[in-house]
């Protein structure tokens, strides 16, 4: 799962260049890449409307930090370079901030704490909601909630739906719905 991000690589061993596509683009630059992925991020973000009231009182949202989706999230092949893993880790990293960011200004808890973790699962204290992305393995990266004494909800992002909008809404209302499963809201 890459929230908002669908990114491939097609490395030309031949010629020794990289080419990246971003929904559905193809960009011959970094710079170019990072440019689309923030005005898509910006375009997104002044889509979510924030809740009339939060679900819950505080939330930890925890991200995977850049060397954990550097070895779990992106695919490693001796073809490409080093620098081009790195590119695709810190894409990875600003789309799963973003994804927390999301989270934030729809304004699900009173008070939002965004931190950087180790990719592994999160507890959570007593009073607060924790949504965290797992990589448990490589290419496996899914989001959870979870409040303390509950069993973490699984929040499925579902990339057959093309449309960022829409995807991101679906996934919001997935993340509300599981919460309400947990008896908070």
């Amino acid at each position: 799962m890459k929230p908002l991000l669908c990114l491939l690589v097609l490395a030309c061993t031949a010629l020794g260049c990289v080419r990246y596509t971003f929904n559905g683009q193809v960009y011959t630059s970094v710079s170019e890449l990072q440019a689309a992925q923030q005005k898509l991020e910006a375009e997104t973000m002044t889509q979510v409307r924030p809740r009339a009231q939060p679900m819950a009182p505080q939330c930890r949202i925890a991200v995977p930090n850049r060397d954990v989706i550097r070895a779990f999230d992106v695919l490693h092949d001796d073809n490409v370079r080093q620098s081009t893993i790195d590119v695709l880790a810190e894409a990875g990293f600003r789309s799963y901030l973003f994804s927390a960011r999301v989270i934030e200004k729809r304004h699900i808890c009173e008070h939002t704490q965004i931190e950087i973790s180790d990719g592994k699962r999160v507890l959570p204290k007593a009073s607060e909601l924790v949504m965290y992305l797992y990589l448990p393995e490589l290419d496996s990266a899914d989001w959870y909630v979870v409040r303390a004494g509950e069993k973490p909800q699984l929040v499925l992002f579902d990339n057959r739906i093309l449309d960022t909008r829409r995807r991101i809404e679906d996934w919001l209302q997935r993340l509300e719905t599981k919460i309400v499963l947990l008896g908070v809201g």
